[in-house]
């Protein structure tokens, strides 16, 4: 589905500044298809499926090694009729998988609640997602409790594929960011009451792919730009 058959449809800049008024915007391209989720929600909700179910959940659990229908966790076996590889930018941990998947900074910042006035020059009243289109580009939303949430990718980068320490978040990211949100809201009060970070797994060509390794594993992620077959050592 694109532009080409009405799904997604270009917005001129009077048709998007009824929306939203973003400083210096020359149009846009307007998707049904933006979903806000709350990742913690989305987990825990997951979870209790899951447990209603009758499976139980163990968390901290390494695995060491993956065999068609089965993974050996420590000194125990788990035998599953699928496994499904799923470890992102945390990737680039495993054994042998250093260069695969390029763990890409995210990180978000929260401003202080805006008063009415300013959501009267902003506008917004739909919450729809926004973003820019480079590969380093940012996202935000409007929050229920009148923030503006922005993110942005790949400042820093962490040599030899890192991933963040615990969220700690770059302080000169935080001032990109600030001043990116300054730039496209003009006037507002851009006061940073939370920041925060991670990282997500971005394959070196962008063509992510969902892959049958056959014998009941799957792995979402793809190949490393040389088109070599993963890694089957060790999951993070």
């Amino acid at each position: 589905w694109g532009v080409e058959d009405g799904h997604v449809r270009w917005l001129s800049v009077d048709e998007l500044a009824d929306e939203i008024v973003i400083a210096r915007a020359v149009g846009a391209l307007r998707s049904p298809d933006c979903y806000r989720i709350h990742p913690l929600k989305l987990v825990l909700g997951l979870a209790r499926l899951v447990i209603d179910a009758g499976a139980e959940v163990y968390t901290r659990s390494r695995v060491t090694e993956i065999h068609p229908h089965r993974l050996k966790v420590g000194k125990h076996t788990v035998v599953a009729r699928s496994v499904v590889i799923a470890t992102e930018g945390y990737t680039a941990q495993q054994d042998g998988r250093r260069r695969e998947v390029l763990p890409l900074n995210s990180a978000m910042i929260a401003t202080a609640p805006l008063p009415a006035d300013a959501w009267e020059r902003i506008g917004w009243a739909s919450h729809a997602g926004v973003s820019g289109a480079a590969h380093t580009y940012f996202y935000g939303q409007r929050t229920v409790d009148d923030r503006i949430l922005l993110g942005g990718r790949g400042k820093p980068y962490r040599f030899r594929s890192g991933v963040d320490r615990r969220g700690e978040v770059d302080l000169e990211t935080v001032d990109a960011l600030q001043a990116l949100l300054a730039d496209l809201f003009p006037g507002i009060d851009t006061t940073v009451d939370h920041a925060w970070c991670g990282v997500l797994g971005v394959l070196r060509d962008w063509s992510p792919i969902v892959e049958d390794k056959g014998s009941g594993v799957y792995e979402i992620g793809g190949r490393d730009v040389t088109g070599e077959e993963p890694s089957k050592r060790g999951v993070a």
